[in-house]
């Protein structure tokens, strides 16, 4: 008579342990891939919300060159005014100092080191689009001359918070919504905007935007 033969518990437990290997070994890539997929996806649909809204605003009211900015705390809500007809928004902080569209908690570079809170800022305006994601602008100042700078966080006041993991940089100017990091960004932003310089771990973070939406990945978070 033929003896079935069963595995022993000792066999089971080897090949639990190289599956639990494996597995270790496997899941995180894979969950760092969509991720990135994820966050691709959401800075190109965010990008798309937002031209659109200021290409019709500028359609209906002008060039922001005609806006008349007063160069101050207003000028946020001006853009905002401009805008809102043609965007929907899901939450609308204005230029409260609170924490429903963004943290409390300083924003940070790639390196580290803190921002500041965008939460806490009266000078600059701040939403949440319908698809979750957090919006914040302030008005032109300096050598930026009518560029509006505008930074979205995927996922709201959620951490991380950190440049080029979760927020990005955009500029409107000359009638395009143009993600930081893009050649010849210097021209519009007065603080280093170069994603070769800006978009790796011990850097800023200010043009990974633009490494995104070109690359489609975020390696550098890799380096």
């Amino acid at each position: 008579m033929k003896k079935n033969r069963a595995f022993t518990l000792a066999e089971i437990l080897i090949t639990l342990g190289i599956i639990g290997i494996v597995a270790a070994m496997t899941i995180p890539t894979l969950m760092t891939k969509i991720q990135t997929k994820k966050t691709v996806s959401q800075l190109r649909t965010t990008q798309s919300i937002l031209s659109q809204a200021f290409r019709m605003a500028e359609e209906e009211n002008g060039a922001p060159s005609s806006w008349e900015f007063k160069r101050n705390d207003n000028d946020s809500t001006l853009i905002a005014d401009k805008i809102r007809p043609y965007i929907k928004i899901a939450v609308d902080c204005k230029r409260e100092k609170s924490e429903k569209c963004f943290s409390y908690s300083a924003h940070k570079h790639l390196a580290g080191d803190n921002d500041f809170s965008y939460a806490t800022k009266s000078n600059y305006y701040k939403f949440i689009l319908l698809n979750g994601v957090s919006v914040t602008f302030r008005g032109p100042y300096g050598n930026e001359k009518d560029a509006i700078l505008i930074i979205v966080d995927l996922n709201g006041k959620l951490p991380p918070n950190v440049y080029g993991k979760d927020s990005f940089y955009f500029v409107y100017t000359n009638s395009t919504l143009l993600p930081v990091g893009a050649p010849d960004c210097s021209k519009y932003i007065w603080f280093n905007c170069s994603y070769e310089t800006t978009c790796k771990l011990n850097g800023s973070g200010n043009g990974c935007a633009y490494y995104v939406l070109k690359y489609q990945n975020m390696n550098y978070l890799k380096k």
